[in-house]
């Protein structure tokens, strides 16, 4: 298991095919790498007697990197292995796969993820940033700005503190606590937002349900439009009309077949900036 020492801000830079990578932020200055073959194939193992991994000195820190080569085996089948790194709290991460699952435990920087279709499970980060065709994405909280795009995975995010932009093909959307911006675009796939209260929600579906829940204390300003789909609001008619002053929240949301509700959330949500 190479250990590195990294004092500074870390990036983590990791390319690989199949398989997990887990990462775990820690109080500590240092950097350990371990690479498992979760498959007993050649394929597996050569990937890992080939792999390309070390440090790089960075103006502001240091470069971790770990790059498995691209090998297919027995029926096209490629390498499957677990990379597992222990690194300094707010690293970076800065990961592609084709397959693999990415779980980040801790407190991390900037993470960006691109993969096929992988899912992606972030404890806490600055800022978050996932391509995915097929896989699921699960963060905690969100510090900073969300831009999660998916084909027909499932986005959950239990608190954005940032504003987000999500977009989805047959993939549900869910938000807990939204405290900034959010623009989320689905198909099918319904989107739910349990507490907003960033000032400006923009939400649009073709065949997908829409609720949104609005936090306690905000007055309200809705612009929803459905063709067939059904639309309500559980808002007294003072708390929908058009802001004057105060905080507030403006919401438009259309969907071509799905149904709109809008309701006051029993989620208390943070204020924009918060």
């Amino acid at each position: 298991m190479p250990t590195y020492d990294t004092p500074g801000h870390v990036c983590l830079k990791l390319r690989t095919a199949g398989g997990v990578v887990e990462l775990e932020s820690v109080d500590s200055t240092q950097t350990q790498v371990e690479l498992e073959p979760l498959r007993d194939d050649e394929v597996t193992l050569e990937a890992i007697r080939e792999a390309s991994v070390g440090v790089r000195p960075t103006g502001a820190g240091h470069e971790v990197y770990v790059e498995l080569p691209k090998r297919r085996g027995f029926l096209g089948r490629g390498p499957k292995l677990a990379i597992r790194i222990r690194c300094p709290q707010g690293a970076d991460v800065d990961c592609g796969s084709s397959s693999a699952d990415l779980s980040a435990t801790g407190s991390f920087g900037a993470v960006a993820m691109k993969t096929a279709s992988g899912d992606v499970a972030v404890d806490e980060c600055g800022e978050l940033q996932v391509a995915s065709a097929s896989g699921d994405v699960h963060a905690r909280h969100v510090r900073g700005r969300a831009v999660l795009n998916t084909a027909s995975g499932d986005v959950r995010v239990e608190t954005a503190a940032g504003p987000v932009s999500a977009n989805a093909v047959s993939g549900d959307v869910h938000l807990g606590e939204a405290r900034d911006s959010v623009a989320v675009t689905t198909v099918s796939g319904d989107q739910t937002l349990e507490a907003v209260s960033g000032s400006d929600v923009r939400l649009q579906s073709v065949s997908g349900d829409v609720l949104v829940g609005v936090a306690p204390g905000l007055r309200v300003w809705i612009d929803a439009a459905s063709i067939s789909g059904s639309m309500s609001s559980d808002l007294a008619m003072g708390e929908s009309e058009p802001p004057v002053g105060g905080p507030s929240v403006e919401i438009r949301a259309k969907t071509v077949s799905g149904d709109v509700r809008v309701s006051r959330s029993t989620r208390a949500a943070g204020l924009a900036g918060a």
